[in-house]
């Protein structure tokens, strides 16, 4: 595949932060505080060493992530259609042959995520996701731009799981069973209670 040396060296990150979060009674889990912190400022210190360039996806409180000093953009569609609208508009923003998506209420995000991907990646793929040794992990993925298209379709004729696109994608399937606890999701009030007492 025949792409931009300068774009093809460089890498972006995008932060998913587009959802309803109705498990988290509607509240806006990227800016939820842990630690006095809120998620997505532990994501962003994670992911920030391991690529060029960051942006948020987010579709509402804008303002408040645009604080952040990255920029913000929202899905095209305004319905929340769920993590892959985030990930179309993230491959139509970015300016970079590569996207490497993580959500925001993952604040133990494996420090070597991008660079397993890149060790996983080959010339015949063009995605590559987290797998924790039980289950895939669909919002840890990285992409090249060039599934803009297929990804826009898809979404199209109604699909809307991240999981089934990316098998449908032939996506490499990275093994991270050594940091499993790396892919746990704060979803809940309930799993950030227990998040909390597991570290005090």
């Amino acid at each position: 595949m025949q792409t931009d040396s300068q774009n093809q060296a460089r890498l972006t990150g995008v932060i998913l932060a587009g959802g309803r979060a109705t498990r988290m009674q509607g509240r806006d889990k990227g800016l939820i505080e842990l630690q006095q912190r809120p998620f997505i400022q532990h994501v962003i210190e994670r992911l920030q060493p391991q690529v060029d360039e960051i942006r948020i996806n987010a579709n509402r409180n804008l303002d408040d992530y645009r604080r952040f000093g990255f920029p913000v953009f929202s899905d095209a569609n305004q319905d929340f259609q769920g993590p892959l609208s985030g990930m179309l508009q993230g491959l139509r923003q970015g300016q970079t042959d590569w996207v490497v998506y993580v959500p925001c209420d993952a604040p133990q995000l494996p420090a070597d995520l991008v660079a397993r991907f890149k060790l996983a990646l080959d010339d015949a793929h063009v995605a590559a996701v987290a797998h924790d040794g039980k289950w895939m992990q669909p919002a840890f993925c990285m992409l090249h731009r060039s599934l803009a298209d297929r990804l826009e379709n898809y979404i199209a004729t109604g699909g809307r799981k991240t999981s089934a696109w990316l098998r449908a994608e032939n996506a490499v399937q990275v093994d991270f069973s050594d940091q499993a606890a790396a892919f746990v999701n704060l979803n809940s009030p309930d799993d950030l209670l227990l998040y909390l007492e597991k570290r005090t």
